[in-house]
């Protein structure tokens, strides 16, 4: 799940992803986030065991 914060207010989901798989290790993917907007920091939390290689944050 992807969370963002505006100053001044609450984390607020902006993302959420399952049942996705890869196939070879390596693989990159571009996602959209779903609800997109201005934040001032963002917070990937993993649902369970994720063995992620690498996140890169574009805008």
């Amino acid at each position: 799940m992807l969370e963002g914060f505006a100053e001044g207010r609450m984390w607020k989901r902006l993302d959420k992803r399952s049942g996705e798989s890869f196939a070879r290790d390596q693989q990159a993917r571009m996602c959209t986030v779903t609800r997109p907007g201005t934040y001032r920091h963002c917070l990937l939390v993993p649902d369970g065991a994720a063995p992620l290689a690498e996140v890169e944050l574009l805008s």
